[in-house]
């Protein structure tokens, strides 16, 4: 069982201040609201969309067609590291006005469960695809070098 008082690092607060141990849904009732949940639903669940036979976070709009022209995408391994280069996220850029540092425990937590849902979704959504979802946890002590990308194998890049 996950110890979210490690990962919600004001929920000991919480809890001090209810005077009792109310857990990541108490957390939520008190500090969450139906905006929040839909838009964390697009970061978890999120649509995708394919562009020249290349599949990509939605939307996917003018200046991300932009980029992807300036890529090389002559054969199928350029089509792979185009997805890989416009599908790279990195975690702390997901809340760039977040005032408190996040621990390692705390993007290392959601990197993992980002990674989950995002290849359970691509799956799903493209069963006819091979689809590879990258969150690497090797141990940095730079919190931006936590990224996660996506990306389909195609024949010309499987070993």
């Amino acid at each position: 069982m996950r110890d979210y008082n490690d990962l919600i690092t004001d929920l000991d607060d919480w809890e001090s201040h209810n005077s009792c141990e109310i857990g990541p849904d108490g957390w939520l009732a008190g500090m969450g609201s139906f905006n929040l949940a839909v838009a964390f639903s697009s970061l978890f669940w999120p649509e995708f969309v394919t562009h020249d036979d290349c599949v990509f976070m939605a939307p996917f709009r003018d200046h991300d067609a932009q980029n992807y022209q300036r890529l090389p995408t002559g054969c199928d391994d350029d089509k792979t590291r185009t997805e890989v280069t416009l599908n790279n996220q990195h975690l702390l850029d997901l809340f760039p006005n977040e005032k408190a540092r996040p621990t390692r425990e705390q993007v290392i937590y959601l990197g993992r469960t980002l990674k989950d849902m995002w290849q359970l979704k691509l799956n799903r959504d493209f069963p006819d695809r091979r689809m590879v979802v990258s969150f690497p946890e090797d141990y940095s002590d730079d919190l931006m070098d936590y990224e996660i990308t996506f990306w389909q194998e195609r024949a010309s890049n499987q070993g």
